[in-house]
């Protein structure tokens, strides 16, 4: 018998391991499908080495991942993509991940996208660069019935077909996409179950009209990218029709322009890029456009760049579309409470009673603040502020809040350091307050709170 320690403790560290993997190798499969969906598809094929149990059991994983820059070699990458949906079992495959690039291979790619689309595919996510230009998916993935959700991150022209039919679709998600024409793309952004649709630095330059009209839609965010060499003069219209969203979110610099018919949004937020040049006047034509259709809205928020867009065109203020469901009201980035065009906000909308400052109101401490902005102030009840540094400045325009929101309840300030001096905590405390209730929350970076 080896009484030698050493040799004593590598034995019994391998029975250690063979004890653990036993464990493991005796929990359900279930569970173990669970464990090796959380791995990479790579790395859960490799688990095939480990006992009989285990070799095909990967091939039960509902969802494979496959990324081309997690392999050495290309060759590797596309022999291993297709002995791997080779293998798989038909009726197991929910979702499909494949980031890769096409270059030359693209009838190879598409015969694999086909061979997961036949599995009763409920997950499509496509990341594919290097492409032909246009590019064309196989048309089973636009008449697949079972697909819930779809994800594209393609750099090139995109086009659809003619036909397309996703009855279960409720997820849609397009990126870096160049549409082709009008009637697919209305037919894609159209679909009956469709509950989600974001458009991500798309480009719109071949189109003139395009419709959004899923009966069902709650979600529409559109996030445009840059418009650097875009003509003025190509503009896309288009329409938002029958829809009843939650959330509607727009950033860019809108030079399409986007309409409501007969549709409502609960939330809408809107981020405009200010660029002063020659095509200023019909992006604020937009933004009215834009705004009468948001008339209905509950919550409304915007940038700085809008404010800016429609400081410069002063003469149109007296044309905003009255808001009135609107109660609460964001403001992207550094905003004067003497700003005239919040000051319209407030008169347009009788309801509103809450604010958030994302980067916070400033103001002159030489400045006053004018009588009408003090008139729509006394309507607040609740105010954020989300960046408070607790500077000269800070405190002035804390204390012009204090003293003319006469019915506030509470305001709540982020401070942007972990620790506030005692002496400042101290004049938090004791500034005047014209409304005897209100309360103050002092928020830190570290995610204390503290009421004062």
């Amino acid at each position: 018998m080896d009484t030698n320690p050493t040799v004593v403790q590598a034995k019994r560290v391998k029975l250690d391991e063979i004890q653990c993997s036993d464990r493991l190798s005796n929990l359900p499969d279930a569970v173990l499908l669970c464990i090796l969906a959380l791995l990479p598809t790579r790395d859960a094929v490799a688990t095939s080495i480990l006992s009989k149990k285990w070799k095909h059991l990967w091939a039960f994983v509902p969802y494979l991942r496959l990324d081309e820059f997690e392999f050495h070699e290309r060759s590797e990458f596309m022999d291993f993509l297709e002995r791997a949906l080779a293998l798989r079992s038909v009726s197991s495959l929910k979702g499909l991940t494949l980031s890769c690039k096409v270059l030359d291979d693209a009838s190879r790619i598409n015969s694999l996208i086909t061979r997961a689309i036949s599995c009763n595919l409920q997950e499509l996510s496509l990341s594919l660069f290097d492409t032909a230009q246009p590019y064309e998916l196989p048309a089973s993935v636009f008449r697949c019935q079972t697909l819930v959700e779809i994800q594209l991150k393609m750099s090139c022209t995109l086009k659809f077909p003619c036909s397309i039919c996703l009855s279960s679709l409720t997820i849609l998600s397009l990126e870096s996409v160049t549409f082709m024409d009008d009637k697919s793309t209305s037919d894609l952004f159209s679909c009956p179950s469709l509950k989600e649709l974001l458009i991500k630095k798309c480009y719109w330059k071949n189109l003139n009209l395009v419709s959004i009209s899923a009966p069902k839609l709650k979600k529409l965010i559109i996030l445009d990218g840059p418009a650097r060499g875009r003509a003025v003069s190509n503009v896309c219209r288009v329409q938002i029709k029958g829809v009843n969203l939650k959330l509607f979110v727009y950033t860019g610099r809108l030079l399409n322009e986007y309409s409501f018919f007969g549709s409502s949004t609960k939330h809408a937020r809107f981020y405009f890029h200010h660029i002063d040049d020659a095509g200023l006047d019909l992006v604020v034509k937009h933004e009215y456009n834009l705004l009468n259709g948001l008339s209905n809205v509950h919550r409304l928020a915007f940038s700085d760049g809008f404010l800016k867009d429609l400081a410069c065109k002063g003469e149109l203020l007296d044309r905003l579309p009255t808001f009135p469901n609107v109660t609460r009201l964001s403001v992207r980035r550094v905003i004067s409470l003497n700003c005239r065009v919040l000051q319209m906000i407030f008169e347009k909308s009788p309801h509103l009673d809450r604010i958030s400052f994302k980067r916070g109101p400033r103001m002159k401490i030489s400045e006053v603040l004018d009588d009408l902005h003090s008139c729509y102030l006394a309507r607040l009840k609740t105010i954020r502020i989300h960046t408070f540094h607790a500077s000269v400045e800070d405190f002035f325009i804390l204390g012009l809040l204090l003293k003319n929101c006469v019915v506030l309840k509470q305001i709540s300030l982020r401070f942007t350091h972990d620790e506030m001096e005692i002496e400042d905590l101290e004049r938090l405390r004791t500034l005047p307050r014209s409304s005897k209730g209100c309360g103050v929350t002092l928020f830190f970076s570290d995610n204390r709170v503290m009421e004062l």
